[in-house]
């Protein structure tokens, strides 16, 4: 579908994850010629404010980045939608002077937005040994975001707010704005390219 080729360009053209020293993809399906972990069917019923109750999907992915134990290497983690267009080393400026081994997270304004998210080493520590023993709440009543955002004030992790992490906006010219770490949603290979090229 559409979010297999956004994944695909992006991995062809080395945007985005790709330029993170690590990654991982997970897909309900293979995803030729991008490397990818297929963790299961993404199915998912129709949350009433039109996003989807995807907690378990997500789930199934923190239990293959908790084995896959790359995280460990990293000072922070980033987790990006298929149609979100990021810069890693602007994403590195916006968390400069926070401690990695912090338990802290990173949310736009009030909310922590599924766009982009983006973790201390710190936190992923804490999701990743404590989640099933403290995340239970809210797993088939939200959406993922809202459900890590609780999990990790559960796990007594803190949230750092920075309003230019991410901007909302589908317009490709709103993409050279380089205040911004990254931009969502991007819902089609034509809009992900212009938003790439409006960057630089």
């Amino acid at each position: 579908g559409g979010e297999a080729a956004l994944v695909r360009k992006s991995f062809e053209s080395h945007w985005g994850i790709w330029r993170c020293s690590d990654w991982s993809v997970f897909t309900d399906n293979p995803l030729p010629p991008v490397p990818s972990t297929v963790i299961g069917a993404f199915n998912s019923k129709r949350a009433p404010w039109g996003s989807w109750f995807n907690t378990r999907v997500f789930l199934r992915a923190w239990s293959h980045i908790a084995s896959e134990g790359k995280w460990a290497r990293q000072a922070w983690t980033i987790k990006a939608d298929a149609d979100t267009v990021f810069f890693p080393d602007r994403v590195i400026s916006h968390v400069q002077g926070l401690a990695p081994a912090d338990k802290v997270f990173v949310k736009v304004g009030n909310m922590l937005l599924g766009g982009i998210e983006v973790f201390a080493h710190g936190a992923v520590q804490e999701i990743v040994q404590r989640r099933e023993a403290v995340c239970i709440w809210g797993i088939d009543v939200t959406g993922e975001d809202g459900f890590i955002n609780h999990c990790l004030e559960m796990l007594g992790a803190h949230p750092h707010v920075d309003s230019m992490i991410m901007r909302s906006d589908s317009n490709p010219w709103a993409c050279n704005d380089g205040a911004y770490a990254a931009f969502h949603p991007m819902k089609d290979v034509g809009a992900m390219a212009a938003c790439e090229a409006h960057a630089r």
